[in-house]
């Protein structure tokens, strides 16, 4: 009975400093997560390829990226230009 809540005041004890870390990396600017598979200048010119009529899988395979990656970047691209 008392290694389990050892065991459970040691992770709350984890799961506190790796927020506090987490959270101090973001406030000094840190990227958290994964890195984008298409820099914002490929992103701009997968885009204007779409507009020039390629089709996604075409542009799939330019970029060596997935088809829902073209979407996602396409979807993106059209919010940054409607704001």
């Amino acid at each position: 009975m008392r290694s389990h809540i050892f065991a459970q005041l040691e992770r709350d004890l984890i799961k506190a400093r790796t927020t506090e870390g987490r959270e101090e990396a973001k406030a000094k600017g840190k990227h958290m997560g994964r890195l984008p598979a298409l820099s914002d200048k490929q992103a701009k010119e997968l885009y204007k390829d779409k507009l020039n009529g390629e089709s996604i899988s075409a542009l799939a395979k330019k970029y060596s990226v997935s088809r829902p990656t073209v979407h996602r970047t396409i979807e993106r691209m059209e919010q940054k230009n409607n704001k």
